[in-house]
């Protein structure tokens, strides 16, 4: 049988662990989910050295030149949260500490990222990629919202390509054809000029015949 006191010992500490799990504030994270960013917007992006001047020039060209992501199922901390809503714009209540965000979309393939939430203003955090930082030099973004950015549209079917002659031209079984009919043209013409180099050299024993006399008088 259970002690008593025991038992009063694991409701202490269950009631210690729920005030301070109620305890750890909790912030509110705000992120903007789009496509990819055209040439120029990422261009600007990229070539920007200050951080606010990277993160607005992010943010701006996102929203401005990139269609909103709708779809998808988004991960934290590798565990599945919820599916991006249909305006793209994911809201979040973290605790304090780094977290680890990725996205699974049919239609477009985006980096991780890595949330740090250390400042103690609730509306400042840091977002950077793990595997290609879409902001310059690797810097971390710290407005909110941020823009998470797609990398790249993900491609199930392969285009056909058009006609190019070249190609054909390029292929070994055209190339045996081109020298088949370049032969078909030249070897009678070799041939002839062969045959007139040779005539007269050799007796035609189908023309000629045998000679009889000469054959009589070995005989005798």
């Amino acid at each position: 049988m259970t002690h008593p006191w025991t038992v009063l010992a694991a409701l202490v500490l269950a009631l210690v662990a729920l005030a301070t799990h109620c305890a750890t504030a909790l912030r509110t994270v705000h992120i903007h989910v789009h496509g990819p960013l055209l040439a120029d917007a990422a261009a600007s992006a990229s070539t920007a050295t200050d951080d606010a001047a990277a993160a607005a020039a992010s943010s701006t060209a996102a929203s401005v030149l990139a269609p909103v992501v709708s779809g998808g199922l988004l991960r934290v901390n590798m565990t599945a949260i919820a599916p991006v809503p249909r305006n793209g714009v994911i809201t979040l209540s973290l605790p304090d500490g780094r977290h680890r965000l990725s996205l699974t979309h049919p239609d477009y393939a985006f980096d991780d990222l890595l949330v740090t939430l250390a400042a103690p203003d609730t509306a400042r955090f840091a977002v950077v990629a793990l595997d290609r930082p879409n902001t310059a030099a690797g810097k971390a973004i710290t407005t909110d919202p941020v823009a998470w950015s797609a990398r790249a549209h993900r491609a199930y079917l392969e285009h056909k390509a058009g006609f190019d002659p070249l190609a054909m031209v390029k292929s070994p079984m055209m190339l045996m054809s081109l020298f088949s009919l370049g032969m078909m043209f030249v070897l009678p013409k070799m041939m002839e000029a062969v045959e007139e180099e040779a005539g007269g050299r050799t007796d035609d024993p189908a023309t000629t015949g045998p000679n009889l006399v000469h054959q009589f008088k070995e005989l005798m």
